[in-house]
């Protein structure tokens, strides 16, 4: 490494006579930025975090920070006297980086208490695993009436769940030691109630994410989400296929042989249809607009009333008669070419 050509102050985005706090504050912000776990696989943030690294090492510490300034103001004296002092740990930049993906392995020399207040985490020993973790995913079911799904409707979801220690604010310390009330952890047992806006039109199987619900990531890792899984009951009265809804209508035989005006129930009001002469049980018709709205667009589905003919029970003889006297009115059998003779 080229030492004499690099400016360690304008790495760190500070000036020459910055003091060591503002110092540390910038390279804490610029290492959160940059750090290879929070980019992985992008090289310039590697090799970017690699050259603040390097200027922290040098700017972080008193004395070298003192002999870099000497250097700087005396270059010919660089090799007699700022390299000596320095020796390999500083020659050799940023010591230990280790790139390792899927598993990177980084030994942070003396920057160990300064990433333990940016990330919250001590250093790692060598072969352990990534020190910045995303929070797993919690998944849940939540159960709706068609009603519902319909309007949609804000449900409340009660979890237990890991929440940031609010005495240490998630640190795990507190005042520089342990936090006594999380035990280091950063994080307590609690149970939450979620209010869950559920859209109009979900259906049975949608999927509802809660982003950063989750449980808590490690060592600054963002925290899992909840993934809420609809169930939406069956209805006593609505068939629903996709955005439409079926209903079958019941009629009388006299509806059916001379039309009339009924009620089709829908999930918004009632609607008045003309039922034409002669209608068949089983004839559907269309209620356009009348069904489920679409959770992806504007668009609503409709609703098709089946029809249901419904024939008169317990008669007597006099209504028996005039049930007879009804079949006159056919004027073929019904049954006609069912069967091929």
């Amino acid at each position: 490494m080229a030492t004499g050509t690099k400016d360690y102050y304008e790495l760190l985005g500070v000036g020459k006579k910055a003091t060591a706090e503002e110092i540390k504050k910038s390279f804490r912000k610029l290492a959160r930025k940059y750090h290879p776990d929070l980019n992985p696989g992008n090289k310039d943030s590697e090799a970017k975090f690699k050259e603040i690294s390097e200027a922290y090492d040098t700017l972080g510490d008193p004395k070298k920070r003192s002999e870099y300034d000497n250097m700087r103001s005396n270059p010919f004296g660089f090799q007699s006297g700022f390299d000596r002092a320095a020796g390999n740990n500083f020659t050799g930049g940023f010591r230990g980086f280790t790139d390792k993906r899927n598993g990177a392995n980084f030994d942070f020399g003396g920057f160990g208490d300064v990433f333990s207040e940016l990330f919250g985490f001590h250093e790692r020993a060598p072969g352990s695993t990534s020190m910045f973790s995303r929070g797993t995913d919690i998944a849940t079911n939540l159960t709706l009436t068609l009603e519902e799904a319909f309007t949609g409707v804000t449900k409340s979801l009660n979890l237990k769940r890991d929440a940031p220690c609010k005495y240490c604010g998630g640190s795990g310390k507190k005042n520089k030691t342990v936090c006594r009330v999380c035990n280091g952890r950063g994080s307590t047992h609690a149970n939450e109630n979620i209010k869950v806006k559920i859209p109009p039109g979900v259906s049975q199987g949608s999927k509802v994410r809660l982003k950063g619900k989750g449980t808590l990531g490690t060592g600054g890792g963002e925290a899992g989400d909840i993934i809420i899984e609809l169930d939406v009951l069956q209805h006593r009265v609505f068939t629903r296929k996709g955005d439409d809804l079926y209903v079958d209508v019941p009629v009388t035989v006299v509806e059916a042989a001379l039309g009339a005006k009924i009620e089709v129930p829908s999930l918004n009001g009632a609607s008045i249809m003309t039922l034409p002469e002669g209608s068949q049980s089983g004839k559907t018709f269309k209620l356009k607009g009348k069904g489920m709205p679409s959770p992806q667009n504007s668009n609503t589905g409709d609703l098709y009333a089946v029809i249901k003919v419904v024939v008169p029970t317990d008669l007597s003889e006099n209504d028996k008669e005039l049930v007879r006297r009804l079949d006159a009115l056919y004027k073929e059998n019904p049954r006609t070419g069912m069967v091929k003779e």
